[in-house]
């Protein structure tokens, strides 16, 4: 049973919330703030503003990351190209094929760098930074890509110059398959054993094949028989499969751990 002043509580309150009143804004008050919050909602970015906004991120942490690219990464593809415009302008050597070796140097070596974290044990380090480490090496990829287009850019228009009856042509389709194939399988190399020593391994079956093909003239007539067709669809597979490990880079492989 209540006590008295229990009761008188309860009635008491009971009386407030039946007599209580909200008063509710007229229409034009609503009207009023729905207009002053207008500024603070954000506006819906169409899929082409996400994309630029993505690739100018890209290209900011790209110019961040330039002071961590060992010097050696520089130097030795510098020296590697100005050794195949050597060899082609002096000692009058083949520049199909030594543009074919040269292409894909560049960014197999330029795989150290992108997982040097990973080879010195920093991974996780990285993992927890303001940037992440997929962003890092995204980064970095983006460099070593770039500095191996403007390379072999710069030894195609030489050669082109200096070259009597050069096919241009011929000339790129002998830089950029080797480059998307060879580097796609650099990179897969390096995401799947998860070891400094696969990239070495790498550019070394590299060189090996190369001297192979520029020893056998049966082999580069075949090289050189290949079709368009067929050339078109083994550089589609190569930029997919390029392409998907870049994504798996970008996704975030747990290299230390192997998930």
């Amino acid at each position: 049973m209540k006590k008295p002043t229990e009761v008188n509580v309860e009635e008491e309150v009971t009386d407030f919330l039946e007599h209580y009143t909200v008063e509710y804004p007229d229409e034009i008050a609503i009207d009023q703030t729905v207009e002053a919050l207008r500024e603070y909602v954000p506006t819906p970015r169409s899929k082409r503003a996400r994309v630029r906004e993505r690739m100018e991120g890209l290209l900011h942490h790209a110019v961040r990351e330039l002071s961590t690219i060992g010097g050696l990464f520089w130097i030795m593809n510098l020296v590697f190209f100005l050794g195949g415009f050597s060899y082609v302008t002096i000692l009058e050597g083949n520049p199909y094929l030594t543009l074919f070796f040269l292409a894909p140097i560049p960014m197999l070596l330029g795989l150290l760098e992108v997982f040097k974290g990973r080879e010195t044990g920093l991974y996780e380090i990285e993992l927890s930074c303001k940037y992440s480490a997929q962003q890092i090496m995204m980064s970095r990829l983006l460099i070593v890509g770039i500095y191996n287009g403007l390379l072999s850019m710069l030894l195609i228009s030489t050669f082109s110059v200096v070259v009597d009856n050069i096919l241009l042509m011929t000339l790129l389709g002998y830089w950029i398959l080797p480059s998307v194939l060879v580097s796609s399988l650099g990179l897969f190399l390096s995401i799947q054993l998860r070891s400094s020593t696969s990239i070495p391994v790498t550019v070394g079956l590299w060189i090996a094949t190369v001297a192979i093909v520029s020893s056998s003239v049966d082999i580069v007539r075949l090289l050189e028989s290949i079709t368009a067709w067929v050339y078109v669809v083994i550089l589609f597979i190569s930029l997919l499969f390029l392409v998907s490990q870049i994504y798996r880079v970008k996704r975030g492989v747990q290299f230390e751990t192997g998930h």
